[in-house]
């Protein structure tokens, strides 16, 4: 969103009215779900030469209550199928975490006065204003040691003047 800010567009001092009138000021927020994330690392347990989805252990919960960057899902919930069985996990069974994110921006055109219809613009943008970690998917191979925990994240603050 873009929002021209009405503050000494009609000051009476030309000074006033160049310097500090015409301002804009703009917003972009973002908001996701976690993206699907698909459970991987059983090897090829049919016989068939294609890899082979994990298995479901019977009476465990998938999710965990309080799930956080080192144990994102139930790890004990899944295990390798029984030779020459194919896996029951379901595909992209896993939601990584969501992530929120805040840009804005100000900025304003000072018409030049030797050129007509020529501007000269000033503009800051800050990228992440808030700062926020945005956390990665969690590993979803059995057989990485990090299997159920975050273990990248981005987004860091950027400011451009």
């Amino acid at each position: 969103a873009i929002y021209d800010l009405p503050f000494f567009r009609r000051a009476q001092k030309a000074a006033v009215r160049t310097l500090l009138g015409g301002w804009q000021l703009g917003t972009i927020i973002t908001e996701q779900t976690g993206f699907a994330s698909a459970m991987g690392g059983s090897g090829d347990t049919t016989g068939t030469g294609v890899g082979s989805r994990l298995s479901v252990v019977p009476g465990q919960s998938v999710s965990v209550s309080d799930p956080n960057r080192n144990m994102w899902f139930n790890t004990a919930a899944f295990t390798v199928p029984s030779a020459y069985t194919f896996g029951n996990v379901g595909r992209n069974i896993l939601r990584g975490p969501a992530m929120v994110n805040f840009d804005f921006s100000v900025f304003r055109c000072f018409p030049l006065p030797f050129r007509e219809g020529m501007a000269l613009e000033f503009r800051a943008e800050a990228y992440n204003v808030l700062n926020t970690t945005h956390f990665g998917n969690p590993v979803a191979n059995l057989s990485n040691v990090n299997f159920g925990q975050i273990t990248s994240a981005s987004g860091s603050r950027q400011i451009l003047l």
